[in-house]
């Protein structure tokens, strides 16, 4: 049996987010609201998902691709127009023989499809509608989702473009197609509102059936017999209620209150206040002492430091009342703003380094160790410490998070007169080889801007300057390749400014590369 997913964005909702975000991408907690469809009816071992679709159709599927993430394989049909549900049929009529079952992308809603399709069978039903009892208005409503026989594609009209179930159903009872319904009893969640997008997230973050993607896998292999109101998570349980996902900066100081969601790599920051109610997407930064309450932070936002955010849904510099669905573009960057993301900037460059690492420092071991002796018979101690600012979180109020020790080989004696060997492995910048450990402890990276204390930090005045900071030190970088041997931090700022502005993955490869072949100029030398 197949499945079809209308993710064509017809519904006009949640607007603005539609404006640049079809409904069926609207995020929900940790994946887009056609993420959880799909999980839906792959855990009742419905595998063939054939997705219709319309508007901004490029995102959906580069999103989901060929949906091997779910377990599952899509097949994409774009519409030309809006055509609704029977439009859409008509369009996939050559591609459905048996027996199919229609849902749409953009409502979060679990559903028995063993029960329908019982009742649906024992009903001899040419089409049955999954209908839900809408305790505010004390009615059967429909879902958009339907039990169909194959036959019934003959009887739609190519140009049938109506959602509404009583006309499609009235439609197909004229040409003697036997009709019916089916109440579904699990939870239904359209989203038509802000108030009902937060609902949704509460109940996901809160269900008792919720787990993560692997608990959920371990128990019961993505395929779940009866009701499926099983919801896998990303991330881990840290307390009841409180769910944190990878790679995240959460300073110790941050208060919690559950229900909170935190997706991954994010970046709290002291004394900020996470209410009940809070769920943050990923790649955003929360800076000090904001609050968040009953709000919903998506991907790629910055909240500003002092900030309150209650009953608000916020992307980038759009804040949405959940309530009144006003909104409004913020254009003070110090407030709300979009954060910018590159390869370089991602966690993939964490991983870049270390495999970097795993392959050379077997290679430099045996210089690390011989020139950690020279040190130590030639002086009084082999390392010294420099305590460095952490370039990428660094604000002025200062806490330890914020710095780190610098390490490198001792070339000066306790008296402060230099080591007769010190200034040739300065030269050669052989004292800056125990560096590699700050790189392992995630210090630093391999590229990056020149390392720079707390004093250096307080005395940038221009705001071209002050970028330096958003970027983590490197153990080398632009300063280095271009400035290799000079002293001067006024060079070294220059030169970090334009890497900030113009660095790319491509570059610091390229840095990477030059700083090789540097090295090994000076060595004979």
């Amino acid at each position: 049996m197949q499945i079809v997913l209308l993710a064509t964005g017809e519904t006009k909702k949640l607007f603005p987010l539609t404006e640049t975000i079809p409904a069926p991408m609207i995020p929900l907690v940790n994946q887009p609201v056609m993420g959880y469809a799909i999980e839906c009816v792959a855990r009742q071992g419905f595998k063939d998902i054939l997705v219709c679709l319309h508007y901004l159709a490029g995102s959906i599927e580069s999103y989901f691709g060929d949906g091997k993430r779910w377990g599952v394989k899509l097949h994409y049909f774009l519409l030309p127009k809006a055509q609704g549900t029977g439009g859409a049929l008509r369009r996939l009529q050559y591609h459905l023989k048996d027996r199919f079952i229609v849902l749409p992308a953009d409502i979060f809603m679990s559903l028995d499809i063993k029960s329908a399709l019982n009742h649906h069978s024992t009903q001899r039903n040419a089409i049955t509608a999954i209908t839900w009892w809408d305790v505010d208005y004390q009615e059967a409503r429909s879902t958009g989702a339907y039990i169909c026989e194959p036959e019934i594609l003959a009887h739609i009209p190519q140009e049938i473009a109506s959602d509404n179930q009583s006309d499609l159903l009235s439609y197909l009872d004229q040409k003697r197609q036997r009709t019916g319904h089916f109440q579904n009893n699990d939870y239904v969640n359209f989203i038509r509102s802000f108030r009902e997008h937060q609902s949704a997230q509460m109940h996901l973050i809160q269900s008792p059936q919720a787990m993560t993607h692997r608990e959920l896998i371990r128990k019961n292999g993505l395929v779940s017999e009866g009701t499926v109101p099983f919801y896998g998570l990303n991330g881990r349980q840290i307390a009841d209620n409180i769910w944190v996902g990878r790679n995240n900066s959460i300073h110790p100081s941050v208060r919690f209150t559950p229900p909170i969601y935190i997706g991954d790599n994010n970046q709290i920051g002291r004394e900020v206040d996470l209410g009940p109610g809070t769920i943050i997407g990923s790649n955003v930064i929360v800076d000090d002492e904001a609050t968040v309450s009953d709000s919903t932070i998506l991907d790629d936002t910055y909240i500003g430091r002092l900030i309150l955010i209650n009953r608000r849904i916020v992307r980038e510099n759009l804040v949405v009342d959940i309530d009144t669905e006003a909104f409004v573009r913020v254009s003070e960057a110090m407030f709300l703003s979009r954060i910018d993301r590159t390869f370089s900037d991602s966690g993939y460059m964490r991983i870049v380094d270390i495999l970097i690492l795993v392959v050379t420092l077997p290679i430099l071991m045996p210089l690390i160790i011989l020139v950690g002796l020279i040190v130590w018979i030639a002086g009084d101690k082999v390392l010294d410490s420099q305590e460095m600012i952490n370039t990428g979180i660094y604000n002025n109020s200062r806490v330890d998070s914020d710095t780190f020790k610098l390490w490198r080989f001792s070339t000066k004696l306790g008296n402060g007169n230099r080591l007769k060997l010190g200034r040739w492995l300065e030269k050669r910048q052989l004292h800056r080889l125990p560096e590699l450990y700050n790189i392992l402890r995630g210090d630093m990276r391999l590229v990056g801007v020149h390392p720079m204390t707390a004093d250096q930090a307080d005395h940038l005045t221009e705001e071209w300057q002050k970028k330096v900071l958003e970027y983590k030190p490197g153990f080398t970088g632009l300063w280095n390749v271009q400035s290799m041997g000079s002293d001067s931090e006024d060079e070294f700022l220059v030169n970090d400014a334009y890497y900030v502005v113009m660095r790319t993955w491509q570059m610091d490869l390229k840095i990477l590369w030059q700083t090789v072949k540097l090295w090994f100029k000076h060595i004979p030398s």
